[in-house]
Formats: structure tokens, C-alpha cells, sequence
């Protein structure tokens, strides 16, 4: 099972934002890692949908901001203010 998305979003700025999701299967938790675009260099974004998304570790850069959710089916999954470009 897939334990990890990468979806481009905007935060309530509307500033464009890469956010990384992972499932925490244990705890039925989320990490939720927002990174702001000007962080995000192609090299960068390579490593996440390559290595990261398929469990092998990656170096962050500077900035980023990462908040723990535990998972619900009544309570949406992005923080406040943070949605995805795409629904699906």
C-alpha cells in the first residue's frame, strides 16, 4: 500500500505550495509537509516523486513546515486554509 502523495496546492495566500502527505499506519496519523514554491527546485521535486513517495529518505530543504493530523472521516484532512490544486 502506498503510503505517501505529493500534490502541488495553495496555501490561504494563495501562494502556490508543494504539499507532501504520509500515512502513519500505526498511529492513523498524517504528516502533512508544506513546502512554500520558492523552496521547491526541480532537482528537489524529482526527489519526492521518485525517492520519497517510494520510502527512501530525502533531505528537506529550509523552510518548510510539517503538522501531524490524526485521521478522521468527519474532519478534513488539510490544515486550514491549504488545498490542493486538483480534487481527485
Amino acid at each position: 500500500m502506498k503510503t505517501k502523495l505529493v500534490v502541488w496546492g495553495t496555501n490561504a495566500q494563495e501562494e502556490k505550495v508543494l504539499i507532501a502527505l504520509e500515512l502513519l499506519t500505526e498511529s492513523s496519523e498524517v504528516n502533512i509537509h508544506l513546502f512554500p514554491e520558492s523552496t521547491v527546485t526541480e532537482a528537489f521535486y524529482k526527489l519526492m516523486m521518485e525517492e520519497w513517495r517510494g520510502d527512501k529518505a530525502v533531505e528537506f530543504p529550509a523552510g518548510y513546515e510539517t503538522e501531524q493530523k490524526q485521521l478522521s472521516i468527519t474532519d478534513r484532512l488539510l490544515p486550514e486554509g491549504i488545498s490542493a490544486e486538483r480534487d481527485d
